[in-house]
């Protein structure tokens, strides 16, 4: 893509309707180029959009695709995180920022620990637990290091919505801790909420003899459904590594008291002796 036609495409796209095949066209083809002069055109169209949230909410999100999200791009998105008049606006704008962040990160890039910083500068300065949840994720979103420390303490709070942010931002933290807090909350946690999303963290954690048998209780184990049917997704994916898991599965088809996850397991079991999806 020629530099020199960005800013057409960009105009283009801005007159564009947000539910038609040109709009999401030229913001996947501006997102796939990714240069300086693509992304110049994308943050044209995000502050040209400013509270149009049915473009806004497909042009937004479509940001976590860059490889290499410019300065230009965080500080667009950065600014629409504390500016947009709505609500929703404002928290998927704070939730992509995290995830430029891993970007840059995963491209090991020195401009990730900035939005690290910009984000845990907003989570100190939250006034309701809806923002604190949303940054917390978004913390989460950068996997970066210091997250461990930033939501350890939120582990601990009275409201389960943010005890449940708290431990999904630890997924993608590169800490050798986090699997056992993680372990430790889907054991521990009175509430169910929590537990689901700790069960589901434990999906992006590499399987150890400790996760698999963590995951293991609770789809045998725990009274909720929704909790069993969460590690059961999760425990699925240590399989390949540990076998025993397609007993448990094979159990928890023939077995379950919930309708649901009786049919979970199923469908998980079909699908990985199908040559169609190959034997995923």
């Amino acid at each position: 893509m020629r530099p020199e036609s960005c800013p057409g495409l960009g105009r283009r796209l801005a007159a564009a309707k947000p539910e038609g095949l040109e709009f999401q066209l030229l913001a996947r083809a501006l997102v796939g180029a990714g240069t300086e002069a693509a992304q110049a055109a994308l943050a044209w169209v995000v502050e040209d959009s400013v509270d149009d949230w049915a473009k806004e909410s497909r042009i937004v999100p479509a940001l976590v695709g860059l490889m290499q999200p410019s300065e230009l791009i965080v500080a667009c998105i950065e600014k629409l995180s504390a500016t947009a008049t709505s609500e929703g606006l404002r928290d998927m704008s704070t939730m992509v920022m995290g995830a430029l962040g891993r970007q840059l990160s995963l491209q090991a890039s020195p401009r990730s620990k900035p939005v690290f910083r910009i984000l845990l500068a907003k989570l100190a300065s939250c006034r309701t637990a809806n923002d604190e949840r949303t940054v917390l994720l978004a913390l989460g979103n950068t996997g970066d290091q210091e997250v461990m420390s930033a939501a350890g303490p939120y582990l601990k709070s009275s409201n389960s919505s943010i005890r449940s942010a708290a431990v999904t931002a630890l997924r993608w933290v590169p800490d050798r801790r986090r699997s056992k807090i993680i372990c430790s909350t889907l054991v521990r946690d009175g509430s169910a909420e929590v537990r689901v999303a700790a069960a589901e963290a434990l999906s992006n954690v590499p399987p150890t003899d400790a996760t698999v048998a963590t995951l293991r209780s609770a789809l045998t184990g725990d009274q909720v459904s929704s909790v069993r049917a969460a590690a059961l997704e999760s425990i699925w994916l240590a399989r390949s590594k540990y076998p025993s898991v397609l007993i448990s599965v094979r159990n928890v088809a023939k077995h379950d008291q919930s309708e649901d996850v009786r049919k979970a397991a199923t469908r998980l079991l079909e699908r990985a002796n199908s040559p169609r999806h190959g034997g995923r």
